[in-house]
């Protein structure tokens, strides 16, 4: 039996995670759309203050019920995205193996180093996904939890070449800035793979081991990275003393030891956990 008669296609799974990656899309901004609402007091006047403080406490609970719904949609999809990345590597690593040579394929082996997936981090789809989740993906201007204009995925709109990236993608930044232009969600995609490619080059250039990392640790430092840029990443030493060390647990600890952690909350705790396990 050769490889060639070896052909499993997961594609149904990788269809699942997109349609799941579009619900998160739209239960944020049905979040945001539900939590920026602003009732009206007089349309209370008439039924008194109880009322109205007991429909504000229904809209604060709808929020908090859609946060909920929206977290556990991040856990199924993060889930399924890695099974099904397992169940690939699974089914390459089969495959390989019907008919092959396995003297050339333990070769192949020894020369492959933990880092080999290095050079595709800016497109890899699992980080991706993970900073769409963690950033959002918005077409229409809002302010984020800093106070800065933001759009897209998390492109910062106070950021100092933010006039220069809207025009590179044909929009306008006065008009993107006031609201009165949204992007197209190609123009989103744009300005967050040249994003990404920023933020694997920032990681790389803070830790000068990047590349022999396992791909799960190179995705928590570009996430760091893409979260919070060059300046701020440099200030973790003790993270990059443990990193050059090897020690895991370390540098998870330096990790939630800092104000960042305090900041982006459920974000950190995955990124600590990844780092820590390596999973």
């Amino acid at each position: 039996m050769t490889s060639d008669s070896f052909e499993i296609h997961p594609q149904a799974v990788s269809d699942t995670v997109g349609n799941v990656r579009s619900l998160l899309s739209r239960a944020g901004d049905v979040i945001s759309e539900l939590s920026s609402a602003v009732l009206d007091g007089a349309a209370f006047a008439g039924v008194g203050s109880d009322v109205a403080a007991a429909n504000a406490n229904l809209q604060s609970s709808q929020v908090s019920s859609l946060h909920q719904l929206r977290q556990l949609l991040e856990r199924v999809n993060q889930a399924i995205h890695a099974s099904n990345q397992g169940y690939q590597q699974t089914d390459q690593a089969v495959a390989t193996g019907y008919g092959d040579d396995p003297v050339q394929t333990a070769q192949a082996a020894q020369t492959a180093a933990p880092g080999t997936q290095a050079a595709d981090m800016t497109t890899d789809q699992q980080l991706r996904d993970q900073l769409g989740i963690d950033e959002g993906n918005r077409t229409h201007v809002y302010t984020d939890t800093a106070g800065h204009p933001t759009v897209g995925i998390g492109f910062n709109l106070d950021r100092g070449d933010a006039r220069a990236r809207l025009a590179a993608v044909g929009a306008d930044y006065a008009a993107v800035r006031a609201g009165t232009q949204d992007l197209t969600q190609d123009q989103v995609n744009q300005l967050f793979s040249h994003d990404v490619g920023t933020a694997v080059t920032t990681a790389r250039n803070y830790y000068a081991g990047f590349d022999q990392l396992d791909p799960v640790r190179q995705r928590v430092l570009t996430n760091m990275a893409f979260n919070m840029g060059p300046a701020t990443l440099g200030q973790f030493h003790q993270l990059h003393t443990a990193l050059t060390n090897g020690d895991w647990n370390a540098a998870a600890t330096s990790m939630q030891n800092s104000h960042w952690a305090t900041q982006v909350g459920d974000r950190a705790t995955r990124l600590i956990d990844h780092m820590r396990t390596g999973r």
